[in-house]
């Protein structure tokens, strides 16, 4: 049988809703298709046997994203192999190229290996059960008190420097796929986002309400039942950020909610420690591969 690499024309939805759903695929993709700047087609006769699609983020603008899907049926054919070698051949510039995925996808995993991607970080998206979180006696600062978002909202000095912290730890988190510039106002848009939840997300403040010692955010969920842990850190410490999370835990229970999602990045030591000190669920990662 031979493979034939064309531009993909939209002409074969049903074959592409079955080429998801073989590769465990949430339709989010097809948003990324709708933005890519080329889609290239694996054709086997005229059977869908993968694709291969292009596109960039103006929040991390320093690379161009690439995301390969092969049916299982048709890896025997090294269909992505082939789909890889175009994705290199129709680079553009000489910005990096970045692709994300799971860890069990052991042929790709081994696929860009030998085309010379480099392992940049490692991602458990996971779940935590709040019935199962027994309270744990974490430290607190004595010279510092909890407020909620909504509480410093008005306060332009926290909130600026709240700011400056959110972007100081997601930088770091970022080294190899920069994030763009951004102003602290921007920054602070980002934080007081439309799904935020104010008064479930929380800031340790000293006492003299001129410095915020960690942060912790929720986001409101997809599901009535479950919330989503945003972004965390601290300033100095970061077991500081433990009793806050606890905190969101125990709010979380006494709202009904089951559930708190999240995604955990090995680059961050926030999130690590985090994982380390609450039983959120096995998980595979999401590996994250760059080729410069």
């Amino acid at each position: 049988m031979v493979v034939t690499i064309k531009t993909y024309q939209g002409r074969n939805e049903d074959q592409l809703m079955e080429l998801l759903q073989a590769c465990f695929e949430e339709k989010s993709v097809r948003s990324l298709m709708n933005r890519a700047h080329d889609v290239y087609a694996a054709m086997v006769g005229t059977e869908l046997a993968g694709i291969v699609f292009s596109w960039s983020n103006s929040f991390h603008p320093f690379c161009t994203y690439i995301r390969i899907l092969c049916h299982p049926c048709y890896r025997h054919l090294q269909v992505e192999e082939k789909l890889v070698e175009k994705a290199l051949d129709n680079r553009k510039d000489s910005l990096p190229l970045q692709t994300s995925i799971w860890e069990t996808s052991v042929s790709l995993k081994e696929l860009y290996t030998k085309k010379g991607f480099k392992e940049i970080r490692r991602t458990y998206m996971t779940t935590l059960k709040v019935a199962h979180v027994v309270e744990h006696p974490f430290d607190r600062s004595e010279n510092a008190e909890l407020k909620t978002l909504a509480d410093i909202e008005a306060n332009k000095h926290l909130t600026d420097e709240l700011a400056g912290l959110v972007k100081r730890h997601y930088e770091e988190t970022h080294l190899d796929n920069p994030v763009a510039h951004f102003s602290v106002s921007e920054w602070k848009d980002m934080i007081f986002a439309d799904d935020v939840m104010k008064n479930g997300s929380y800031v340790l403040v000293d006492q003299s309400e001129r410095h915020i010692a960690a942060y912790s955010f929720l986001h409101e969920g997809s599901q009535e039942n479950f919330v989503e842990l945003g972004w965390f850190g601290a300033s100095d410490d970061e077991a500081l950020i433990l009793p806050i999370i606890q905190q969101q835990i125990l709010d979380s229970l006494n709202n009904g909610i089951e559930l708190i999602t999240g995604e955990f990045d090995t680059t961050s030591t926030y999130a690590m420690n985090v994982l380390k000190h609450f039983p959120f669920a096995p998980s595979p990662t999401w590996i994250t591969y760059r080729l410069t």
